[in-house]
C-alpha cells in the first residue's frame, strides 16, 4: 500500500532527530534521489518504508499524516555566536512541534487575558515602549519579582526548552491564530534567563508584528528595550546618586532588581550615571573576574506554569488519559513526558 503522507512531517522529524537526508539515505538504505522525491511531496511511501521512518527517527506513524509545517521563528533571536545548521534545525523543529500541540490545544478557545496591544507600540522607541508595557500592565515601580509571571498572566506561553547549544538563549514566535510563544533556554543562568525574557519579549512587541527597516538593528532594540523594562532608568539614577559605581555597588544593585552585573552596568551607561570609559573599565573588570556567563551570586529560574495549565486542562477537557493525549500530539510517551512533564508532574494522569 501507498500511504501519501505529509512530506513536511518527515522534514520536521528529520530535523528534529537531527539528521541530514543524506544520513537518513545511508540509514535507511535509499537512493538520494528516492527519498528527496518524498521529503518534496513527489513520491508516497508503502508500509514496509513507513515502519522503517518510524523505527529510526522513534516516532509513531501517525507523525508522518499530521498537519504540522516548518515555521521559522522570528528572525530576530538572541544568541551569543553563530549555531551549526544541524542544531538550528534540531531547535526550530522542536519549536515547531510545540506550536503545532498548542494550536490543536488551543483551537477550542483563545486564551484568556491576552494583553500585548502592538499597534499601541508602533512608532514608540524601545525605551518609551518598556516605560508604556509598565504602565499598562500595572506594574508598579521597584523591581518585577516574578516576569514569567507576568508574561503569562498578559497571555504569553513561555516554553523552557532544550537548544541542543548554550548558544542560543531564546526565541520567540507566534501560532496561525497569533498566539504569542516565547521559547527559552532551559539551562540559563536565573539573571540572563529574566534578560532573555524581557529580550524576546521585545521582538513580539516591537518586531514580528510590523516591517522593520533592514537598517534597525533589532537585537540592539530589544536589549535596550530589556534593560529598561527590567531597570527603569529614572529608578535607578534615584538609587545611586551619590555613590560611585564599582564591583560592589553592581552586586548589591543585581540583588534588589534580579539582573546580572554586566547588564546593570550596561544599564549605568544608558541611563548617563557612568561615562563611556567607566563603562569600559566596569567591563574590563568583568572580564579579569571571570564572571562574564557564571556571575555570583546566583538566583533561581523562574518556573513558567501556563503551558502545563493548558496541558492539564486540556486533558480533562478531551477526557483523556496522558497517554490519549500523546497519541493526539503523534508523540511517543518519552517524547511527550519530557515537553510536558519533565519531572515529577510526569506521573500525572488524569482520566475522567
Amino acid at each position: 500500500m501507498n500511504n501519501k503522507i505529509n512530506p513536511k512531517a518527515l522534514e520536521v522529524a528529520r530535523e528534529l532527530r537531527g539528521y541530514a537526508a543524506k544520513e537518513v539515505c545511508e540509514g535507511l538504505g535509499l537512493l538520494k534521489s528516492q527519498y528527496s522525491k518524498i521529503e518534496n511531496g513527489g513520491s508516497g511511501v508503502n508500509d514496509h518504508l513507513l515502519n522503517k521512518f518510524c523505527t529510526f527517527f522513534n516516532l509513531p506513524k501517525e507523525f508522518f499524516y499530521r498537519d504540522i509545517d516548518l515555521y521559522h521563528p522570528n528572525l530576530h533571536y538572541r544568541k551569543k555566536a553563530a549555531v551549526t545548521a544541524r542544531i538550528l534545525g534540531m531547535a526550530e523543529a522542536s519549536m515547531n512541534v510545540y506550536r503545532a500541540d498548542i494550536e490543536i490545544m488551543l483551537k477550542a478557545g483563545a486564551l484568556e487575558n491576552v494583553n500585548l496591544p502592538v499597534k499601541r507600540y508602533a512608532d514608540l522607541t524601545p525605551q518609551e515602549a518598556a516605560h508604556q508595557l509598565r504602565i499598562d500592565w500595572q506594574i508598579p515601580k521597584g523591581p518585577i519579582k516574578d516576569l514569567t509571571k507576568v508574561i503569562e498572566d498578559n497571555g504569553v506561553i513561555v516554553v523552557p526548552i532544550d537548544f541542543y547549544t548554550e548558544e542560543i538563549d531564546g526565541r520567540s514566535m507566534t501560532t496561525s491564530r497569533g498566539q504569542n510563544i516565547i521559547f527559552i533556554n532551559k539551562n540559563l543562568p536565573g539573571d540572563r534567563y529574566r534578560f532573555t525574557l524581557a529580550h524576546e519579549l521585545a521582538h513580539l512587541l516591537l518586531h514580528i508584528y510590523r516591517l522593520v527597516d533592514t537598517e534597525v538593528d533589532t537585537e540592539d532594540e530589544a536589549n535596550k528595550f530589556a534593560s529598561c523594562f527590567l531597570v527603569p532608568p529614572a529608578e535607578l539614577k534615584a538609587q545611586v546618586i551619590g555613590q560611585k559605581i564599582n564591583f560592589d555597588t553592581l552586586l548589591a544593585l543585581k540583588r534588589y532588581w534580579k539582573v546580572s552585573i554586566a547588564a546593570l552596568a550596561s544599564a549605568c551607561q544608558s541611563a548617563a550615571i557612568i561615562t563611556k570609559e567607566q563603562f569600559k573599565s566596569l567591563q574590563t573588570m568583568i572580564s579579569a573576574k571571570r564572571i562574564r556567563y557564571i556571575e555570583p551570586e546566583p538566583f533561581e529560574r523562574e518556573t513558567p506554569t501556563l503551558l502545563t495549565q493548558i496541558v492539564t486542562e486540556y486533558i480533562k477537557e478531551i477526557s483523556k488519559s496522558m497517554e490519549g493525549l500523546a497519541h493526539q500530539f503523534s508523540l511517543n510517551m518519552d517524547d511527550f513526558e519530557t515537553r510536558y512533564f519533565p519531572q515529577s508532574e510526569k506521573r500525572l494522569k488524569i482520566v475522567r
